[in-house]
């Protein structure tokens, strides 16, 4: 059975969802959620932890334990999400050439696109091959900022 908290993130309310198999869901939400579960399970309130943790500057590598669904593409290339080094960025053209598949740049974009691991599978670390920010699922404003968060040096331009 499924188990939800909500955490309170610098830039905005996280819904984070899971089961006794791992975490399933990490996503943005509009606004403060009018009720919480009251009983939060282990592996949650562990997810809800790390995560605070990576606001607070002091995580830099997540060890939750996941269980996000998805075909053996998406797993592929959300597991190579998780191996771009906190503060620095890979366009998808470079993550479908690592996955050994150049041409699959639009599918990779897609794959990524159905990610629901916010933060913890770090699809914002992924940008454009001019360097320029593309496509984030909780917006580019979100993505801007956890970069600049993660590495103050570089500058980023919004699309």
């Amino acid at each position: 059975m499924n188990s939800t908290c909500f955490f309170h993130s610098p830039i905005g309310w996280l819904k984070i969802t899971g089961s006794d198999n791992g975490i399933s869901e990490i996503i943005f939400v509009g606004k403060k959620p009018i009720r919480q579960n009251l009983f939060i399970k282990k592996n949650i309130q562990n997810a809800r932890n790390q995560i605070e943790k990576y606001f607070q500057n002091d995580l830099k590598n997540f060890t939750i334990k996941l269980d996000q669904t998805g075909t053996n593409f998406q797993h592929l290339v959300w597991n190579e999400l998780t191996k771009i080094r906190y503060g620095t960025t890979k366009s998808y053209q470079q993550l479908a050439i690592q996955i050994k598949d150049k041409k699959s740049t639009r599918a990779v974009a897609s794959a990524i696109s159905k990610n629901k691991l916010a933060i913890v599978i770090p699809c914002h670390r992924i940008i454009g091959s001019n360097n320029k920010l593309k496509g984030y699922a909780w917006n580019l404003k979100r993505k801007k900022w956890l970069l600049e968060f993660e590495n103050n040096t570089r500058q980023f331009k919004l699309l």
